[in-house]
């Protein structure tokens, strides 16, 4: 084959791969989405992020490759190359990993909830003895300061 095929070969090879890189990136995303919920701003925020990096990524392989010419069959192996791994892989990898990733940090956060419940009781607890002493101290002082008025003696602060 001349060379330029050979080129042209290897600027659509690229793009596939580009493609694929895209959709692993993508596909991460969408796993922590799904573990972590995310509101609708923030998901336009990553989105908007992704795409712009991405449009970059592609625009760099083909300046790397094809010296900055944008061929349409580069654009088309990047989109079907993204099309066929979600239809192929992507949903099924995505849901799985997600469930998977849940598990996992369902598991990792019980010990910090018990923690979390032992803390709160032992909190509680001390504030409330805390607040007895106070009402204490406040009613002895009370008590206190009334006997010394009635005997006329002077209140020592």
């Amino acid at each position: 084959m001349s060379p330029a095929i050979n080129e042209e070969l290897l600027v659509l090879a690229m793009c596939a791969y580009g493609g694929l890189v895209l959709m692993v990136c993508y596909d991460a995303i969408r796993i922590f989405r799904r573990v972590f919920r995310a509101s609708i701003i923030r998901v336009i925020v990553e989105d908007v992020i992704f795409w712009t990096v991405a449009a970059l990524f592609i625009f760099q392989i083909f300046f790397k490759y094809n010296y900055g010419r944008p061929r349409y069959y580069g654009v088309i192996a990047v989109l079907g190359t993204m099309a066929l791994f979600e239809w192929l892989v992507g949903k099924r990898v995505v849901e799985k990993c997600a469930v998977i990733l849940t598990k996992i940090m369902k598991t990792l956060l019980k010990p910090l909830k018990k923690l979390k419940k032992v803390i709160t009781i032992k909190s509680k607890s001390i504030l409330t003895k805390h607040k007895k002493t106070d009402k204490r101290q406040k009613e002895l002082t009370y008590k206190k300061s009334k006997s010394q008025k009635k005997t006329g003696q002077r209140l020592k602060v």
